[in-house]
């Protein structure tokens, strides 16, 4: 599994304290067809071509913590493949899972390869794998 565990200065972690406030009541946030400006600022890129951007969600698993899952559409394998962005305002460190299999297992379920459809705007539905 590819980990990457990176430092955040308060400014780096403030600006993803917006996230948990514009969550209100929600347990999952979707953002259709954009990539996290946070994440750019920290270093983080989106994926070059041939992936395509499709959103990202955001989620709030304990008060502590908010995770990042950023998604882009893979032509390869035709699947939406997704990186994980856990960001802890305790430790102040984002840890990163770039395809971390077992890391989507543990946050979300067995659901690493299911299509996101509902960050394509005006789209056609892709047939789930």
């Amino acid at each position: 599994m590819n980990v990457k565990v990176t430092k955040l200065s308060d400014e780096q972690l403030e600006s993803f304290r917006f996230y948990r406030s514009s969550m209100g009541s929600l347990a999952t946030l979707s953002l259709p067809g954009t990539y996290p400006t946070e994440l750019k600022n920290c270093g983080i890129k989106e994926r070059k071509l041939p992936n395509q951007l499709v959103g990202f969600n955001v989620a709030s698993p304990s008060g502590s913590q908010i995770v990042i899952q950023t998604v882009f559409y893979d032509p390869k394998d035709r699947c939406d493949n997704g990186d994980l962005h856990v960001i802890n305002f305790e430790s102040k460190e984002i840890e990163s899972y770039y395809r971390g299999w077992g890391t989507w297992t543990h946050h979300y379920g067995n659901k690493h390869w299911e299509n996101k459809d509902y960050l394509r705007v005006g789209s056609t539905p892709i047939t789930s794998r």
